[in-house]
């Protein structure tokens, strides 16, 4: 039997997507955290944070899809091949203005100036003001490469304090292996929660290793990704 890793049940919980999972946080995630997604590539993060907006949008929520540098069309084709079914209406993406995609819903925004899209982010999460909303931003780490590291952190502070304000969940994909570990220590300090990702022996793991001011009995979770369904867990590790 899962036993809960969290038994608090002061906070509201945001489903993940993932039924064992759920069970170990006593229904997900709280509702207004801020969660830090890292693990190098392939380990299956950014997958996670699609189940996790698909979740949402499927429970009638709205989900902020905040997508640097990619055609929204290409990554909503790779969602659907998991058939998750996903509530289209209720999926908003924020790309770069420069990317074309057609017939998708989609807000267009200027990721060169991150204080413009700073701006543009703010007022769309003011628009949606009384809605259930959840944000995932993929590729977290792609603003470090055009931006210097404290314009992407005072970036990410002024995006926390809208967040934080309206009560909404935002989680964030990093690459762990392109930041310094001051960088991914900043990181932490400034979200709620880490859910590290590891590919090793040819399998994939993820653990939950920190929600802000609550206890956690930290298992490393197996997983696989597989046809018509995604993400699927298969055992929990001490």
């Amino acid at each position: 039997m899962v036993q809960p890793i969290y038994k608090k049940k002061s906070f509201e919980r945001i489903p993940t997507g993932l039924p064992e999972l759920d069970k170990l946080l006593n229904g997900g995630f709280p509702k207004g955290f801020v969660l830090l997604c890292k693990g190098k590539a392939g380990t299956g993060k950014t997958l996670f944070l699609r189940k996790f907006l698909a979740q949402g949008c499927n429970s009638d929520e709205v989900g902020i899809y905040i997508l640097p540098f990619k055609d929204p069309s290409v990554c909503l084709e790779i969602m659907e091949l998991y058939n998750w079914k996903i509530n289209t209406k209720n999926l908003l993406f924020f790309v770069y203005q420069g990317v074309l995609s057609e017939n998708k819903p989609f807000i267009k925004g200027n990721f060169n100036s991150l204080s413009d899209l700073s701006l543009e982010v703010n007022t769309l999460i003011k628009k949606l003001k009384g809605k259930k909303v959840r944000i995932i931003i993929e590729s977290f780490s792609n603003f470090f490469v055009s931006n210097p590291s404290q314009r992407v952190l005072d970036f990410l502070h002024s995006l926390l304090l809208a967040i934080r304000e309206s009560n909404l969940t935002l989680a964030l994909e990093v690459q762990e292996d392109a930041h310094s570990t001051e960088t991914i220590a900043l990181l932490e300090s400034l979200t709620d929660g880490t859910i590290d990702f590891r590919l090793e022996g040819g399998k994939r793991f993820m653990m939950v290793k920190r929600l802000k001011e609550m206890p956690l009995d930290l298992k490393w979770i197996e997983f696989n990704i597989e046809e018509n369904e995604g993400i699927k867990i298969v055992e929990f590790f001490k």
